[in-house]
């Protein structure tokens, strides 16, 4: 079996034990994330924070970004232009998001694009299904990052 097969059998066998999570077990843990992110120096200390709209079944980034724009922080969150790439816009509230490309919430065409990637000082948070001890992360398989 080749590394792409392998990649995608570990997909599917992540995807499946999260589906076996219980609310309860899944608030707790996201709750947690929530912390642990605000906690980070980095988090704290970041001019712009550049997180992902979560999706059912991932980790919940709303309750962060919440904490994020209450704190003041500029935040700007994805949004699709085409199948394969993307362009990060400034939000306010989350009634600046609307079901975009994918039934994915992102932000509606009259919010300010930015320069993610020209960002000094920003924390980028990607969706992931897991990471090795090296912090090497396994995505969904899209290729969009």
């Amino acid at each position: 079996m080749n590394v792409n097969e392998q990649k995608k059998q570990l997909r599917k066998a992540l995807l499946q034990k999260r589906k076996l999570l219980c609310d309860s077990e899944t608030a707790v843990k996201n709750a947690a994330i929530t912390e642990n992110l605000l906690s980070l120096e980095k988090v704290r200390t970041a001019d712009i924070i550049l997180p992902f709209v979560s999706t059912d079944g991932e980790v919940d980034t709303r309750e962060f970004i919440t904490q994020c724009l209450k704190a003041g922080k500029n935040v700007a969150v994805p949004r699709c232009i085409d199948g394969s790439n993307m362009e990060f816009c400034v939000i306010h509230t989350f009634d600046d998001l609307e079901k975009g490309m994918y039934g994915i919430d992102e932000p509606k065409k009259s919010c300010a694009v930015i320069d993610a990637a020209g960002a000094e000082n920003s924390v980028l948070i990607v969706p992931a299904l897991c990471f090795n001890a090296k912090g090497f992360r396994l995505g969904y398989g899209k290729r969009l990052l």
